[in-house]
């Protein structure tokens, strides 16, 4: 198998720096870059001839493509000229770091101070460079030392404000009034907060069995007098009514107490 020549490669060929790889060496002896196969997995020093960044990766990532990450705006370059401290001097002073070793655009989250409030957080720096500011000054955010907390701003609120609800996976959850209560507290559901009512309302109860006193209204005609004795079972677990009085099949529960009253309800309709 023929290897591929650095002058299969002229422009890692014009990148490499000879200077510094003076001292390779292959198999316990020393060699010239240029003796090594242009794809080796050792790693090489090199100047890159457009913007004279150095750095140093193998002659592989070089073939595979790899260019100089300065030029990418990957990496601050080593005469530090894409540093934060030189292309946004305004976020360097925000900056809780060394502006001089990050690029100001990077995607990594790094800690600022506000020089308006001197609030203290976290964000990444193409956020910071594509215009987001402090998040307390935009009352955004709780300020570092809390001056406009609802404890400083609105006291009154804070005493019956309930603290944060406990996080949970389900979702909101039902409350007793039938209302939706907050589950979680993360997202677009941090707005939903509990507090302490000073009067409670009185709780919504459905009636699911008649009690005493109560008259639903009852069909007597149109119903067959040859469904006297055991009527037949319906879909709903239910029985018919007729003139001569039914029994419950196969009913448990509420649905048994139901039936029975609709039972004695026909048979009253019936001596009235």
């Amino acid at each position: 198998m023929v290897h591929p020549s650095w002058h299969d490669y002229p422009s890692l060929l014009e990148d490499l720096d000879t200077s510094k790889n003076r001292n390779l060496t292959f198999r316990g002896k020393p060699v010239k870059a240029t003796d090594l196969a242009v794809g080796t997995n050792k790693k090489l020093d090199w100047r890159c001839s457009a913007c004279e960044h150095q750095w140093s990766a193998t002659g592989n990532d070089r073939v595979a493509g790899k260019g100089c990450p300065a030029c990418a705006n990957r990496v601050v370059h080593s005469d530090g000229r894409n540093s934060m401290a030189n292309t946004h001097p305004e976020l360097a002073k925000e900056y809780q770091g060394d502006a001089t070793t990050v690029i100001a655009g990077t995607t990594k989250s790094l800690p600022w101070r506000c020089s308006a409030c001197e609030h203290q957080w976290s964000a990444t720096g193409n956020n910071r460079v594509a215009g987001k500011g402090c998040p307390a000054c935009a009352n955004q955010a709780v300020h570092s030392d809390g001056r406009n907390s609802m404890a400083n701003t609105h006291p009154e609120l804070a005493k019956e404000y309930q603290g944060t609800p406990p996080r949970s996976s389900q979702g909101p959850t039902r409350g007793s009034h039938g209302g939706a209560q907050p589950a979680s507290t993360s997202g677009r559901q941090q707005g939903a907060i509990e507090w302490r009512v000073k009067a409670a309302q009185p709780a919504r109860t459905r009636q699911s069995t008649p009690t005493a006193g109560t008259r639903w209204p009852t069909r007597t005609r149109g119903w067959p007098r040859s469904t006297r004795g055991t009527p037949p079972r319906s879909s709903q677990g239910q029985t018919r009514v007729s003139h001569g009085g039914a029994q419950p099949a196969s009913t448990s529960g509420r649905q048994q107490g139901a039936v029975e009253w609709m039972v004695k309800a026909a048979q009253r309709a019936r001596i009235e």
